[in-house]
């Protein structure tokens, strides 16, 4: 029987690189109107998601399905799940593209403020 020998064989480091500082460009400050307009449009990608999500849910739950997962309901089958899947979506971005008291608006109204105090804090517009 052949013993391993347990002091770790380490070579010692013959050069170490040179570190030199990372490069980067600048990027030109956003005017609060340009970040205004960039935050809305997020808002409703994020709410769009989400209501998706939702519908995906509620309809997975109302689904009658076998032991392997697979549904036999109305809108059940491997075949459909692609569709289904796409309709989810449009269904979600509709929600979130509606006016009024929505998670978009309401998720809008929430940042937008957080992006004026910032703004006036960086000595922008007051």
């Amino acid at each position: 029987m052949r013993l391993i020998d347990p002091k770790p064989v380490l070579k010692p480091l013959q050069s170490t690189p040179e570190l030199k500082p990372l490069q980067t460009t600048p990027v030109a400050p956003q005017s609060l109107s340009e970040q205004e307009s960039k935050l809305k449009s997020t808002v409703q990608q994020f709410a769009s998601v989400l209501y998706a999500e939702m519908v995906e849910e509620m309809r997975k739950a109302g689904d009658d399905q076998d032991d392997d997962g697979n549904g036999d309901g109305a809108f059940g089958g491997g075949d459909t799940s692609m569709f289904m899947s796409l309709f989810d979506q449009k269904i979600g971005a509709s929600f979130a593209q509606q006016n009024g008291a929505s998670l978009a608006t309401a998720l809008y109204k929430q940042l937008s403020g957080k992006l004026e105090a910032q703004d006036r804090s960086e000595g922008g517009h007051p």
